[in-house]
């Protein structure tokens, strides 16, 4: 009898260590009717569900943006807006949830109440690296929930941001135009 009381209590221990073994992120941008949203750089439009937010992180504070840009946690990819396809592009719908992502809880897989160097990244195309639009927060800091502490949240911690072209989509845009126009007169 003793020793069925000692090893329940010994389990119930063990339960209560592993839960809180769980470096925990709420991935979302959205609080509240209020809550910033990520935009389109120049029309202040929010980007619908043709935009994709994730986390890139490392442990520990003050981290450089090129070291938190070299991990990403692709498990928080998550699309824009509330209703993944039907809000496309920078449709300012935020009644639908433009400009907003409404991801999950995320396990990091470290220990609750970690300290991390954390950026959030937006863009339109398959990953970050390789799209035309995109747009990212800056490093910021956070320190992780789990177990009995609730999951870390944005709110306050990641700064507000744009999208915006890469510029070699702006420069062939602008020489095609250049093009056109020279084309054009020519033909006057």
């Amino acid at each position: 009898m003793k020793k069925t009381i000692v090893l329940a209590i010994l389990g119930i221990a063990a339960g209560v260590v592993s839960s809180q073994g769980q470096a925990t992120v709420n991935f979302s941008n959205y609080y509240s009717g209020t809550a910033p949203t990520i935009n389109y750089q120049g029309s202040g439009i929010p980007v619908g569900s043709e935009f994709q937010a994730e986390l890139y992180f490392v442990v520990g504070a003050g981290a450089s943006d090129a070291t938190v840009m070299a991990n990403p946690f692709p498990a928080s990819l998550v699309h824009f807006g509330n209703s993944y396809p039907a809000y496309p592009a920078a449709d300012g719908d935020t009644v639908n949830g433009a400009g907003w992502f409404l991801g999950s809880g995320l396990d990091l897989g470290g220990t609750a109440q970690e300290t991390i160097s954390a950026e959030v990244v937006a863009f339109n195309g398959t990953d970050y690296a390789s799209s035309a639009i995109k747009g990212k927060s800056g490093v910021f800091t956070l320190v992780t929930g789990g177990g009995l502490v609730l999951p870390a949240s944005l709110q306050g911690a990641m700064p507000n941001f744009t999208v915006i072209p890469e510029p070699t989509t702006m420069a062939l845009g602008g020489l095609g135009l250049a093009a056109l126009m020279l084309y054009r007169r020519k033909q006057v």
